[in-house]
């Protein structure tokens, strides 16, 4: 199972629905500001370990999140989304 880095519209779609679906779970308004890393593995379905820079308010903040995607299925379900500490940031 390798990982591999998806670019461009793929990874950026998918950083918005994490940040989307953290949104309706949490009641936040954070809005998409740019994608600072993906990754994604393929096991039974593909999960996308994404960093996402995000504004809360007029703080930009980063972001982790894990989003597994069933494409056969058409199905997207948010893992995990938590704010990154200083130590993670600079490893980016």
């Amino acid at each position: 199972m390798g990982k591999d880095r998806p670019e461009g519209p793929e990874a950026i779609e998918i950083a918005k629905f994490a940040i989307d679906k953290h949104n309706k779970e949490a009641k936040t308004k954070l809005q998409f500001e740019s994608l600072v890393k993906a990754e994604k593995q393929v096991v039974e379905g593909i999960n996308y370990r994404i960093g996402i820079n995000a504004l809360d308010g007029t703080t930009s903040k980063v972001y982790g999140a894990i989003v597994l995607v069933e494409p056969w299925l058409k199905f997207k379900k948010l893992i995990s989304f938590n704010p990154l500490s200083n130590q993670i940031r600079r490893m980016l």
